[in-house]
Order: structure tokens, then C-alpha cells, then sequence
């Protein structure tokens, strides 16, 4: 069963034979965030070679942890923690390694010199 609420602020899927594919298909459907701590590497492998589901994962899955505390939800990161390359070239590379998202990343800038009989990166 997969129903969509009349608030569209979630979408509810009861026990099904196979319920990852209707989770993420209702996640891809109605372009809503997924709660789950699934890291989904059967869809990783499945996907194999293709960089969408990786990507999409990234910005669209939250986390959930429990703690003395309570429930704390892990929201997806605001930018991609992925190494970058800028329009001029230049490549932008996490330092932290790991999966944890709520650490601040520091980011290591290479630039190609200016001079051109120089050839790499600085």
C-alpha cells in the first residue's frame, strides 16, 4: 500500500513483498526527504557504475540517531562532501573522512598556475 497524505508532508507505505522499491520510488515520486539509516548498497550494486543514486542519496536521505537524549534527525549536507571541480579548474577536496555528517569539513583547494610551462597542480 502506498498512500500520499492529504498534507503531502510524508507518504506512508504499509507492509509490502518488496518495500525498498516502493520507498525509494515514492521518494523519487513525490521529491520528499527519506528517514532511513538503510545504506542501501543493494541499490548501490544493483546501480552499479551509475553516479545518479550515489548523488541522489546524499541529498536526499536523513538519518536518525537515539541517545540518551532522545531522537536526533541527521539532515542531508547542504553541499555535496564529494571532491569538486570549479569552472576554472581548480579542485576542491574534503579532508574528513568517515560518514559523519555533522562534522564541519575542511576543504583542500588545488589551482592550476597561472603560468603555462608550468603543467599540474600547486
Amino acid at each position: 500500500m502506498l498512500k500520499h497524505s492529504p498534507s503531502k508532508k510524508s507518504v506512508l507505505i504499509g507492509a509490502l513483498n518488496f518495500p525498498d522499491q516502493y520507498w525509494l520510488y515514492a521518494a523519487v515520486r513525490f521529491k520528499c526527504l527519506l528517514l532511513t539509516n538503510d545504506e542501501m548498497r543493494d541499490h548501490l550494486f544493483q546501480l552499479l557504475g551509475n553516479t545518479f543514486f550515489p548523488q541522489w542519496k546524499e541529498k536526499h536521505q536523513v538519518r536518525l540517531s537515539v541517545s540518551r537524549n532522545g531522537l536526533k534527525l541527521h539532515m542531508p549536507p547542504s553541499y555535496s562532501i564529494v571532491i569538486q571541480e570549479s569552472e576554472n579548474g581548480s579542485l576542491h577536496v574534503p579532508t574528513t573522512t568517515g560518514d559523519d555528517l555533522e562534522t564541519p569539513r575542511e576543504w583542500l583547494c588545488a589551482t592550476r598556475p597561472t603560468n603555462t610551462s608550468m603543467s599540474g597542480f600547486e
